[in-house]
C-alpha cells in the first residue's frame, strides 16, 4: 500500500511539473521577439530575420501566424486538458466536460484573436504608401488595433482566470515555477496592454485573476498556509501582483501611452530595469512567505 501511495504521489508531481512547463511556455513564448526583432533585428542589424517581407506580410508575421500561434493553443489545450483530468483516468461528469468546454472555447476565442492580427500587415503597408486615412483605413486600423487586441485580451484573462478558479485543490509541487510563471506572466501581459494601447483594458481584466485567485483561496478554507502550497494560488498571486505593480510604476515612470516599441532604446532599457527590479522585489516576498508558510528557504 505504501508503494502505491508513493507511486501517485510521483504520478502527481510529474503533472504538476508538467502543468508548470507548459503554463511556462505560455508565459514566454511571445518574447521570441524580443531576441529575434528587437536584438538581433534592430539592435544588431540582422533586419531579414523579422522585417523582410514575403507577399507583403514581413517574416515575423508568417512565423507568427504559422508557428507562435498554433504553439500557443497546443500549449493552452495542454493545460486545458490536465486541469479538467481525473487523476483516477475515470470519465469526466457532464458537468466537468461543459467546465472543460468552457476552457477550449476560450483558448479558440484567443487564437481566433491572434489570427484577426494579421491585419496588421494590411495597416502597416497602407501607412507605408502613405495611404494611411479614409474609411477604409480606419475599418483596418480598428479591426488590427481594437478588435483583435480585446479578444485576445479578455480571451487570455478569462481563460487564466478559468484555469485558476477552476483546476483541483491541493496541486503541490513545481512552486518555484508557480512563482516565476506568475512574475513572467504578470510582465507579459502588462507590457502587452500597454502595447496593445489598452492599459486600461488590463487594470480591468486583472480583477478577473484576482476574483480567480480569492474563489480558490476560498475553496482552500480560507487557510492561506494550505493555498499557498498550491500551484495555481501561487502563480494567480504573483500574477495579480506583479501586472498591478508593472502598471502603477510604468504609468508613473513614463506615462500610460508610451508604448514600449515607440521609445528610444536609452528609455526601452529603464523598462527592461523596472521589470527586473520588480523580480527582485516579488522573489524576496515569496521567500519569506516560503518560510513562513510552508518551513522552507
Amino acid at each position: 500500500m505504501a508503494k502505491a501511495i508513493s507511486d501517485g504521489d510521483k504520478e502527481q508531481h510529474a503533472v504538476v511539473k508538467r502543468l508548470g512547463w507548459w503554463v511556462f511556455f505560455i508565459s514566454v513564448a511571445y518574447h521570441y521577439k524580443l531576441f529575434f526583432c528587437a536584438f538581433l533585428g534592430l539592435g544588431l542589424g540582422f533586419t531579414c530575420i523579422c522585417y523582410d517581407v514575403v507577399h507583403g506580410i514581413t517574416h515575423n508575421h508568417w512565423f507568427e501566424h504559422f508557428v507562435y500561434v498554433p504553439m500557443m493553443w497546443v500549449a493552452l489545450n495542454a493545460v486545458n486538458e490536465i486541469v479538467f483530468s481525473r487523476t483516477d483516468l475515470a470519465p469526466l461528469s457532464k458537468r466537468r466536460k461543459r467546465l472543460k468546454w468552457i476552457g477550449q472555447f476560450l483558448a479558440v476565442m484567443y487564437v481566433y484573436g491572434h489570427g484577426m492580427h494579421i491585419m496588421n500587415t494590411v495597416e502597416m503597408w497602407a501607412r507605408d504608401l502613405g495611404d494611411a486615412e479614409g474609411p477604409l483605413y480606419d475599418q483596418i486600423w480598428w479591426i488590427d488595433e481594437q478588435l483583435s487586441h480585446w479578444m485576445q485580451f479578455v480571451s487570455f484573462f478569462l481563460l487564466m482566470g478559468w484555469f485558476i478558479a477552476q483546476d483541483r485543490l491541493d496541486r503541490t509541487g513545481a512552486r518555484y515555477l508557480a512563482v516565476v510563471t506568475g512574475v513572467l506572466i504578470g510582465i507579459d501581459r502588462g507590457i502587452g496592454v500597454i502595447e496593445g494601447d489598452n492599459p486600461l483594458l488590463g487594470v480591468i481584466l486583472t480583477s478577473i485573476i484576482l476574483l480567480a485567485c480569492l474563489y480558490r483561496l476560498k475553496r482552500h478554507g480560507g487557510s492561506f498556509a494550505r493555498a499557498w502550497r498550491d500551484f495555481f494560488f501561487r502563480h494567480s498571486m504573483l500574477f495579480v501582483i506583479t501586472i498591478t505593480l508593472l502598471l502603477a510604476l510604468y504609468s508613473l515612470i513614463f506615462g500610460l501611452q508610451a508604448q514600449p516599441s515607440n521609445m528610444a532604446y536609452s528609455v526601452v532599457a529603464k523598462v527592461v530595469l523596472l521589470a527586473l527590479s520588480l523580480i527582485g522585489i516579488e522573489l524576496f516576498i515569496v521567500l519569506g512567505l516560503d518560510r513562513r508558510y510552508t518551513g522552507q528557504n
